[in-house]
C-alpha cells in the first residue's frame, strides 16, 4: 500500500486513482528550493504542511560511501500550489508570530 502525497489515501498500484486522469498525474510536481541539510528541509517542510501544502523530497547526489547528499535537498511541491508555497517561504517572520509564552506574574 501507498500513501498519496497529495491526497494522504491510501492506494495499490502505481498512481492514486484519485489524483491521476488516465494513469498520469493531474499536477507535476515541482522544485521549490534547495535546503542546505535536514534540519532546514524539516522546517520549511512544516511551515508548507501548517498550510495544508503537501511536499516531497528529493535527494541531490547521494555520496555512496557515507549514503549523505552531496548537493542539498530539493522541496518539491504540486506545480498548482507552488504561488501559494513561494509567498510562504518569502514572508517575513518575526518574533511576535511565533510567541514564546507570557512572564509569570509575581
Amino acid at each position: 500500500m501507498r500513501t498519496c502525497p497529495e491526497c494522504n489515501k491510501e492506494y495499490e498500484g502505481d498512481f492514486c486513482p484519485e489524483c491521476t486522469e488516465n494513469g498520469q498525474n493531474v499536477d507535476q510536481w515541482v522544485h521549490l528550493t534547495t535546503a542546505a541539510d535536514d534540519m532546514e528541509l524539516e522546517i520549511l517542510a512544516g511551515l508548507l504542511e501548517s498550510a495544508g501544502i503537501p511536499s516531497s523530497r528529493k535527494f541531490i547526489g547521494i555520496d555512496k560511501y557515507v549514503g549523505a547528499p552531496l548537493a542539498g535537498l530539493e522541496l518539491m511541491v504540486p506545480e498548482s500550489r507552488f504561488e501559494e508555497a513561494k509567498s510562504i517561504l518569502e514572508a517575513d517572520f518575526n518574533e511576535d508570530d511565533f510567541p514564546q509564552g507570557e512572564e509569570p506574574e509575581e
